[in-house]
């Protein structure tokens, strides 16, 4: 009897033994190697370094996301509220995406970026590359909309459909 269980011993753990061989050690060596490069650790947030242009140029990524998924871009009452989960990044602290929907310099509280109304529902393809996006207006709610040429603030900057920030209304020594 304990001839057979040193047979069965044989039989059953060599197979194992070389099953491990052929498939465990690679598995463990490749965890081993994500480990070494850092996949298990935890990975930090940051936050946002608000300012008018990154905050213009994220919008406007959050309006190339929208529009490729919605073939148009957004009404524009509404703008942000469709906009706005496109937002989030996994590398930011909690809450720091909302500061891309602000204009730093339009006070606290205060979001001071407007949707040019002419192009709502529209898309990129269709409009000429200085159009006006979005830019630093003088109203300060959640998804304004308006003309950048009647409600822009002045020397405010706004994200044309090429992806450029410039100033709304040029000053006499710019194009």
């Amino acid at each position: 009897m304990k001839r057979n269980r040193g047979r069965l011993w044989i039989f059953i753990g060599v197979p194992l033994a070389a099953a491990f061989f052929i498939w465990g050690l690679p598995i463990v060596q490749t965890a081993n190697d994500f480990r070494k490069a850092g996949f298990f650790e935890k990975t930090s947030k940051t936050e946002w370094d608000a300012d008018v242009r990154g905050n213009l140029e994220a919008l406007h990524t959050a309006l190339r996301l929208y529009m490729d998924s919605e073939s148009q871009l957004p009404a524009g009452e509404g703008w942000i509220d469709a906009i706005e989960p496109r937002l989030r990044t996994a590398d930011l602290k909690e809450g720091e995406a909302e500061k891309k929907l602000h204009d730093p310099s339009a006070g606290e509280s205060k979001y001071g970026f407007a949707f040019n109304k002419a192009i709502s529902g529209k898309h990129f393809e269709d409009l000429p590359g200085d159009t006006v996006v979005l830019y630093q207006s003088q109203q300060s709610q959640r998804n304004a909309v308006g003309d950048p040429a009647q409600d822009a603030r002045p020397e405010g900057l706004g994200i044309c459909v090429d992806g450029q920030v410039r100033p709304v209304i040029p000053t006499p020594d710019q194009p």
